[in-house]
């Protein structure tokens, strides 16, 4: 059990041949996340608030921010908006009292344009609204982290619980 894993806690299974397999696949787990949360939180320093923080101008991103957001383009359309990453856009307006039907009106049309464009090398992004990424993010984070913990040698199965979410 570890706490303050992505602001919760995490609990790791893990079934392999020796302890040591299993205390270097946990190991990696723990690596994984930390690695993963440097690039997609919404820390000061990590890279999607580092991008986030631009306007208009194509930057290079990781591999793992750009999957990210094509995920998020990706479920945003399967989803029919109801996954969007500027959705705390609308929640901030519910904070003090309910809004009037005309500004939930130009809330929905801000959180629905497109925030940002893909390119070969990078991401620009287009919009002032707020992003956050936190919707499943948590889950793609704990797939890899799981993957990077199959990988090792005499492990034959993991389960990742980072609050109540889980990965086999």
């Amino acid at each position: 059990h570890f706490d303050n894993v992505l602001g919760t806690s995490l609990d790791l299974k893990i079934i392999a041949s020796t302890e040591a397999a299993a205390s270097t696949a946990e190991a990696k787990v723990l690596a994984e996340i930390n690695r993963l949360n440097d690039i997609l939180s919404s820390r000061e320093s990590s890279e999607f608030n580092l991008w986030r923080s631009t306007r208009g101008e194509s930057v290079e991103i990781s591999s793992e921010l750009r999957e990210v957001l094509q995920h998020f383009e990706k479920w945003n359309v399967k989803t029919d908006g109801a996954l969007n990453p500027a959705s705390e856009h609308i929640a901030k307006l519910w904070t003090s009292e309910i809004p009037s039907a005309s500004v939930l009106a130009m809330a929905v049309t801000v959180v629905n344009q497109p925030h940002w464009s893909l390119d070969e090398n990078g991401a620009t992004r287009l919009t002032e609204t707020e992003l956050k990424l936190h919707s499943f993010t948590k889950s793609y984070v704990m797939e890899k982290a799981a993957t990077e913990a199959m990988k090792e040698d005499g492990v034959a199965g993991v389960v990742v619980n980072i609050g109540g979410d889980f990965v086999v």
